[in-house]
């Protein structure tokens, strides 16, 4: 089947508000013609400018006019009558990513849940009762095969009604036939991930969630490395502009009739030529010792998440080595109470009144100790918020806080002793991560000798993991009776999360496995 072509058209018009005299200016200049030529295309006549052009290539050059701030038509050109084949031709295989919408019975903070039932009803024309079974806590599927501003209408429109949905990539089958009537002049807008040249791929996603409305959380889910449908079945007026306004956010996409299939996209983190391929290098092999304490979740995949911490590395204050003085104390107390012996078997025996009353009990010099004196933490817990409002914890009871935080960063200590402390750190993220490729490098600088405050310490075990609604990574290390666990996590309100727990001394191990079990179990972000 022959490809469609298409022309360009221009009857003299310009974008509304633009100067005439800057837009020839803008024309002759970018097409490096005598501006009097350019006078000829104002005359009210309409002039073709692009002749039997793929849609592609029609496209970019309404946008180039639309930019120098003229107003071009595009028309399909008619092929004339294709030439009859006995076979018929199957329709067109479908490669583009579409999403479903999740409703999980979760409802905005605040709201009335018998409320929220009632609105749910009325949208949907039915009586209350038919709409308990959102509420069961499993996912229920409210829209399926829709692209993705269709998804996210969705989502804001379920908001609305106080209910919180979430919106999922849902995969087309490997052969689904495209249900389009031949003839229907509809449109498609495809995102494969692409970028312009130069545009920074930080600030392109927050110029998409403002177009959008959205948090950047949701624009995530354009990035998948593969063609991704953005808007369906649209009028051609209508693509055009939805794409231009798209186009402005510094990414690429692609307008096509609704059965065309999508180019493939760029190879991974090669977005537009801005980032630059890395050297392959092969991962660090497993440390021979695996962590020797429990943990709550095993490995997941690594996904991209969106940022990581400034303070990415944890500043514990190393420990100088110094004589211990045991030796010399010990031969003074021996010298001491050598003396008192003697002077005890020298001296005379006297009678007094104490000794008279055998029945008068004497309290013991050694006191017992208590839980709290041998070093072992309490099993009482007390709750804590932190004042940026990030998260709130339950520790054990017997922390002492030290608030170290500044501007949009949350940084609070929970110190028990000089050997035994919880620091969390919270900032919203600021960058794209790899959890994987992170705790690899993290991982290496430790094994180097490169992290500040990790260098003296062996890694134990180190993987990816999740809890509390966050995924990141940790990494056990151990030197001696010394434990430490580095936690980075990034939640999913795009708060990136740094947590140090470093235990020493005799029951490192037990105080260890406590804290860590409140973090992992009591940690809760908003």
């Amino acid at each position: 089947m022959a490809e469609q072509k298409y022309k360009v058209g221009f009857k003299g018009e310009i974008v509304p508000g633009a100067d005439p005299a800057a837009v020839k200016r803008n024309i002759a200049a970018l097409y490096n013609i005598d501006i009097k030529k350019v006078e000829n295309f104002f005359s009210g006549k309409t002039f073709v400018l692009q002749d039997s052009v793929s849609l592609d290539q029609a496209t970019k050059f309404m946008y180039q006019f639309e930019e120098a701030g003229a107003k071009c038509d595009l028309v399909k050109k008619d092929p004339g009558k294709p030439a009859q084949t006995p076979a018929v031709e199957k329709a067109p295989v479908r490669h583009e990513t579409c999403y479903r919408v999740i409703f999980k019975g979760e409802t905005v903070q605040d709201k009335n849940l018998s409320e929220v039932k009632t609105r749910l009803s009325i949208f949907y024309k039915v009586k209350t009762e038919q709409v308990e079974h959102f509420f069961t806590r499993k996912p229920v599927t409210i829209k399926d095969q829709v692209d993705f501003v269709t998804a996210i209408e969705y989502m804001k429109k379920f908001h609305g009604f106080g209910a919180m949905c979430h919106i999922e990539p849902d995969e087309l089958p490997g052969k689904e036939e495209d249900k389009t009537v031949p003839g229907s002049d509809k449109y498609k807008v495809v995102f494969c991930g692409e970028l312009k040249a130069g545009q920074d791929l930080i600030s392109v996603k927050a110029r998409l969630a403002t177009l959008l409305g959205v948090q950047g959380a949701v624009v995530q889910k354009l990035f998948l490395e593969k063609p991704v449908l953005v808007k369906t079945d649209l009028a051609l007026d209508t693509a055009q502009l939805f794409k231009l306004d798209f186009e402005k956010t510094g990414a690429l996409c692609q307008m096509l009739d609704v059965s065309a299939v999508p180019k493939p996209p760029p190879p991974p983190r090669v977005l537009a030529g801005i980032i630059k391929p890395r050297p392959v290098v092969a991962p660090l092999p497993p440390p021979a010792v695996t962590s020797p304490f429990p943990r709550d979740s095993g490995p997941i995949s690594p996904q991209p998440i969106t940022a990581v911490p400034e303070d990415s590395e944890f500043s514990f204050r190393q420990q100088k080595k110094k004589k211990s003085p045991a030796p010399i104390i010990l031969t003074i107390v021996g010298i001491i109470a050598a003396a008192a012996i003697i002077s005890l078997l020298t001296s005379p025996k006297k009678e007094t009144s104490s000794d008279k009353s055998p029945n008068i009990s004497r309290s013991s010099p050694a006191k017992k100790r208590s839980s709290a004196a041998s070093g072992l933490l309490s099993s009482q817990t007390k709750p804590f918020d932190d004042p940026k409002g990030y998260y709130s914890i339950s520790l054990p009871e017997g922390y002492k806080v030290a608030n170290k935080s500044s501007g949009s960063r949350s940084r609070i200590s929970f110190t028990y002793s000089r050997k035994t402390s919880v620091t969390i750190t919270a900032l919203p993220m600021k960058k794209m991560w790899d959890p994987q490729e992170e705790m690899m490098k993290k991982v290496t600088g430790i094994q180097r000798g490169r992290a500040t405050g990790f260098s003296r310490y062996q890694v134990a075990g180190y993987q990816i993991v999740n809890f509390s609604g966050m995924e990141g990574y940790e990494i056990i290390l151990r030197k001696s009776k010394e434990v430490a666990h580095a936690y980075e996590m990034v939640s999913s309100t795009n708060v990136a999360f740094s947590i140090a727990i470093v235990c020493m001394g005799t029951n490192s191990e037990q105080n260890y496995n406590i804290l860590n079990s409140a973090v992992r179990n009591n940690l809760e972000v908003y």
